[in-house]
């Protein structure tokens, strides 16, 4: 290869390293934008009072929660039909976001005047007076680590706002298998504005600790939403842990 030869592959090495030097800032820069600013989803939360949203509702709720933590899905529904249960399905409206495997949602499920309409969680919510328990709250599988889960929690806040919003996590005080991802979940909800009440929970026998949205929920009156939503007989198996009932 000659001298000038030589040359002008130096500089066209050179050139290239920086062409994917430059592109690689870019595109890093812009990955940490849309990071920073992602636009938040547009959701709606539609009752699950028909059919085919109860049977979604049920499929999502026998998935996505352990048996020791579910109540009987009949209860749910009965309590909805009596007003004080909420079973909402969490839909997306962006167009853009991929469906779960890569696969559109069945016909019934698609709002054609409004483009696509996806439900991607489930929500149940139980209410007494001006508290809102977040009884169950679910995002299906395909959706999880896309901030969905954040943005219908978000959006939920704004739903309930004037009223005072609480919800139960597994405890992150005793030993378990899956500390690791209880601890992961807490931060999750702790960055979305909930922080813990200075009280723990037995519910069903399940360890659990107590998080609020902006507001106080002392345990008596924790514990009478399960009393008057879904009856003594449940209320009598919420116990409270390590402190006395104020």
């Amino acid at each position: 290869m000659s001298f000038w030869g030589g040359q002008r592959r130096l500089w066209w090495d050179c050139r290239r390293s920086k062409i994917y030097k430059d592109f690689y800032d870019i595109n890093l820069c812009k990955n940490r934008k849309i990071k920073r600013n992602r636009k938040m989803m547009e959701i709606d939360f539609i009752k699950a009072d028909t059919e085919k949203y109860l049977e979604f509702a049920k499929d999502v709720y026998m998935e996505a929660f352990p048996e020791n933590e579910r109540k009987p899905f009949s209860m749910l529904v009965d309590g909805q039909e009596k007003g004080n249960v909420e079973i909402l399905i969490g839909n997306l409206c962006r167009d853009d976001l991929p469906y779960p495997n890569g696969s559109g949602m069945t016909a019934e499920f698609k709002d054609e005047g409004a483009g696509e309409v996806c439900p991607a969680a489930l929500i149940v919510l139980a209410k007494h007076a001006d508290v809102i328990l977040l009884d169950y709250f679910a995002v299906r599988e395909g959706f999880r680590g896309r901030g969905v889960g954040a943005d219908i929690l978000r959006k939920l806040q704004e739903r309930c706002k004037g009223k005072r919003l609480l919800l139960e996590i597994e405890s992150t005080k005793v030993e378990a298998e899956n500390l690791a991802q209880r601890l992961s979940r807490k931060r999750f909800y702790e960055r979305c504005g909930m922080r813990c009440m200075d009280y723990s929970v037995d519910v069903l026998g399940v360890a659990m600790e107590v998080l609020t949205f902006g507001c106080e929920v002392g345990f008596a009156e924790y514990r009478v939403v399960y009393e008057e939503v879904y009856g003594a007989e449940i209320g009598a198996q919420v116990r409270l842990a390590g402190k006395e009932i104020r």
